[in-house]
């Protein structure tokens, strides 16, 4: 069985949704490993498009920042439905440090937001470092009166992981054969 090449794109103001795409990258070369499979997994920011375009998975996320996801990681995604193949792709939203929000992190509409192409989008919560914000960010967070919190759910980020590894390996089992 030959080796998947698989890109998993990150759009990230501060790098709390990067330190997810680098743990989705870890799981999914692992779980493939377990299950006796090879794959050879790219980490790269969502501004380099064309870093997709011979892959066999991507996995495109973002920081979700006002409902929308951050400009390089639309185009990402934009480049990847204009691209047009028909490999699997899983979307990711970085969101809210709070469940409140969390379904405002994908409710702004676009032509990908709701894709039917994209094998399913999923939206963890987000973590949120004053020290780490611009004075503007610094000013809307004290505004809305947003904690330092750090909401991202690792347990059920690696369960969606080890899901796609099990999805990718799958589709290698059944690569080149006819359905049944």
């Amino acid at each position: 069985m030959a080796s998947r090449r698989i890109v998993v794109a990150t759009a990230s103001r501060h790098g709390a949704t990067a330190e997810i795409g680098e743990r989705i990258a870890r799981v999914l070369v692992d779980e493939t490993i377990r299950l006796g499979g090879s794959i050879d997994v790219e980490v790269v920011d969502a501004g380099q498009p064309e870093a997709a375009d011979d892959a066999d998975a991507v996995i495109p996320g973002s920081a979700v920042y006002y409902g929308r996801w951050l400009p390089d990681a639309r185009r990402f995604a934009d480049h990847l439905v204009e691209d047009g193949s028909h490999r699997p792709v899983w979307l990711l939203s970085s969101g809210p440090v709070d469940r409140t929000g969390k379904d405002a992190a994908t409710s702004r509409s676009s032509r990908w937001n709701q894709a039917a192409w994209a094998r399913e989008h999923r939206t963890f919560g987000g973590k949120l470092d004053h020290s780490s914000l611009g004075r503007v960010e610094r000013m809307v967070a004290g505004l809305i009166k947003a904690p330092d919190a750090d909401a991202r759910p690792f347990d059920e980020i690696e369960h969606w992981a080890r899901s796609i590894a099990r999805q990718i390996h799958g589709d290698d089992d059944h690569h080149g054969e006819s359905p049944p």
